[in-house]
């Protein structure tokens, strides 16, 4: 059966109705709009086609050719016809698009034999490492060489999704069988996986990709994960109860962990700022006692996150160079001057880590969160994202940018981040105020003076 009509969505879906009960075996529509291009649609494929001929160098015209498009599931009809006009520009030229085509693909073979994943990896690691903090980089270093050891030789273009499925897998048989879990860290290297095969082929909208033939980013898309599942931290929010009860946690002095790993924890909620952003925050970046500038619109303390220390909320932050100013709560301002008072040395930070100069490091305080009882499947991270969610059901008066700002998350233009610091410091102190006020009510009392958390430190 054929039709001759142009070719319409509608027109599609009653055709493959007509074949898929049975009152005929297939169905071909042609399109008015673009003269040689058609549909076949059978009970097992629906493909886009280009009937064509060739003109002749002595006059004339070759036999009838035929180019195939694609198919119906991969290749709308807006695609189908740009493709098609190309294709007979193509022609117009005397260019056979099915030659043009086969030597395209030869040239993208022999381009992907040498595009290899330790090529990728090495590109990888040139363009993204300037963005990420030392952990970040010691982290990722283990991940990148393990892929390397396994698929470095192999051309990229190549690679099975099988492949890396496998790889994950008998990364978490190696770790099970040394008594670890590995999930976490499998986790992170489906990640990388996923993050390399994007990057090779389309990219993202903030970072274009390379373009590199043969790439189809879904052989690395949400690779799957042993025990992922059992990981739902990243969803997790405390509750006003679990708030009220892990506070009293924090405060109590047992389970040996000092206080400056605790104080670093109730900050995070208390800010809604990173576990690294609070552990890396020097005296200098504090202002709990401001001076009063004659006609400034704020006048409240503050805390500034350094860019140059990796802490920023986004890597374009971080390559700008421009440091975040947020306000304090005086609930919050109670609890870094209790930080203040547990220094025993001059050094620049405020948590001063176990060598002179040397900071608090986050890896202790996600340990210190290990080691007392919380709430079960959390992480210190989880604090964060408590305050935010929280804060986002408060009647505060600000918007949903202003709660994104509030615990550094970038909002608007590089060029409206830079000019407009004043005005959103006035403009987050009330959120500030009121997040602070309402913790206090949860947690049942205000900030302890300094000296009450005189733990080991």
């Amino acid at each position: 059966m054929t039709g001759r009509a142009t070719i319409t969505r509608r027109a599609v879906e009653a055709a493959m109705r007509s074949v898929d009960g049975g009152k005929v075996t297939s169905v071909i529509l042609r399109d008015a709009r673009v003269p040689g291009l058609s549909i076949s649609i059978g009970r097992r494929s629906q493909s886009w086609r280009l009937d064509y001929k060739l003109a002749l160098p002595g006059g004339g015209f070759s036999v009838g050719k035929r180019l195939t498009l694609g198919d119906l599931g991969a290749v709308d009809i807006d695609v189908a016809r740009q493709a098609a006009a190309e294709a007979k520009d193509l022609i117009g030229q005397g260019i056979d698009p099915v030659a043009a085509k086969r030597a395209k693909r030869r040239d993208n073979i022999e381009a992907a034999a040498g595009q290899t994943v330790a090529a990728s990896i090495d590109r990888f690691i040139e363009e993204r490492a300037p963005d990420w903090t030392n952990a970040t980089r010691k982290a990722f270093r283990g991940d990148l060489r393990l892929i390397h050891d396994v698929l470095g030789g192999a051309p990229m273009a190549m690679v099975e999704r099988g492949a890396l499925v496998d790889l994950i897998n008998d990364f978490l048989a190696d770790q099970q069988a040394a008594g670890a879990s590995g999930v976490r860290r499998a986790m992170r290297i489906a990640m990388l996986l996923g993050a390399i095969w994007k990057q090779a082929g389309p990219g993202s909208p903030s970072r274009p990709g390379w373009a590199w033939p043969g790439i189809d980013p879904q052989v690395a898309d949400r690779l799957p994960v042993v025990g992922r599942h059992r990981m739902t931290s990243r969803r997790r929010v405390l509750s006003e109860a679990e708030i009220r009860t892990t506070w009293s946690v924090l405060r109590a002095d047992r389970n040996g962990i000092g206080p400056a790993p605790r104080l670093v924890l109730m900050l995070s909620l208390a800010t809604g700022l990173r576990i690294g952003a609070i552990a890396l925050t020097r005296v200098a970046d504090l202002d709990l006692d401001p001076e009063r500038i004659v006609g400034a619109r704020d006048h409240g303390p503050t805390i500034r996150i350094q860019a140059k220390d990796g802490t920023k909320a986004t890597a374009r932050e971080r390559r700008e160079g421009a440091d975040i100013l947020l306000p304090l709560s005086s609930f919050a301002v109670g609890l870094w001057r209790e930080a203040l008072a547990l220094r025993t040395r001059e050094d620049d930070f405020v948590f001063e880590g176990k060598s002179a100069g040397e900071h608090l490091a986050t890896g202790t305080v996600s340990k210190a969160w290990t080691a007392i009882p919380v709430p079960a499947d959390t992480v210190a991270h989880d604090l964060r994202r408590t305050m935010r969610t929280h804060l986002g059901d408060m009647d505060h008066g600000g918007t949903f940018e202003d709660e994104e700002r509030l615990i550094g998350h970038s909002v608007g233009t590089a060029v409206q981040r830079t000019y407009d610091r004043g005005r959103k410091l006035a403009r987050l102190r009330p959120l500030a105020d009121a997040w602070g006020a309402r913790l206090s009510a949860i947690v049942g009392a205000p900030a302890a003076q300094p000296g009450q958390l005189r733990g080991r430190a």
